[in-house]
């Protein structure tokens, strides 16, 4: 294969996984999440520095007994590799807040950089280390929410939430309430 269109496959690989990463920690599924790290991997997540499986348990456990609602907006990724090993950067903003939340609560954003080594496991990409990069960060409280009664289709951390559905993929096991299906959804519209 051209050695360009081979970079372009390997970009794309690993551009994958860390969207793999970032579903599996926003949609509650920690199999996921943890799936994307190596054997034997390490995780520098500021207040986290240990193992990437490990991590991915650990936030599972703490998002079920906060209740808090994760979404990662991704940005850029440089990447660069070298046979079997590569390195790449990825932009994120991190946000954090509760379902319920209501006025005076906090919502939390975090902007920096997954400065990631990788390696090749048995012909797939997993990521060796990870450090968390904080660019910048702002929390504040919620003064009202213009969305809260325009019956969007809620977000939920198990199977029910509507991308495993569109993806084709199935939650390894998640927390949080189930939302209607799409398919009640519109009986509910049509019936008023």
């Amino acid at each position: 294969m051209d050695a360009e269109l081979q970079e372009m496959l390997e970009h794309y690989r690993i551009t994958k996984l860390i969207n793999e990463y970032c579903h599996g920690c926003d949609r509650g599924d920690g199999p996921r999440m943890g799936s994307v790290y190596s054997g034997e991997s390490w995780d520098d997540h500021g207040m986290y520095l240990g193992d990437g499986k490990e991590f991915a348990v650990s936030v599972m456990e703490g998002r079920q007994e906060r209740g808090d609602v994760m979404s990662h907006h991704l940005g850029q990724t440089l990447v660069k590799v070298d046979g079997d090993t590569a390195g790449a950067e990825t932009y994120f903003i991190a946000t954090m807040a509760f379902p319920d939340a209501g006025e005076g609560e906090e919502v939390h954003h975090l902007g920096g950089r997954y400065v990631d080594h990788l390696v090749r496991e048995n012909g797939q990409w997993r990521i060796k280390e990870r450090l968390t990069v904080r660019d910048w960060s702002v929390g504040h409280k919620v003064s009202s929410d213009y969305f809260r009664d325009m019956d969007f289709i809620p977000g939920t951390t198990n199977g029910s939430d509507v991308s495993f559905r569109a993806l084709g993929v199935v939650h390894s096991g998640g927390f949080g309430p189930e939302a209607p299906s799409p398919v009640e959804r519109r009986r509910q519209a049509e019936s008023v």
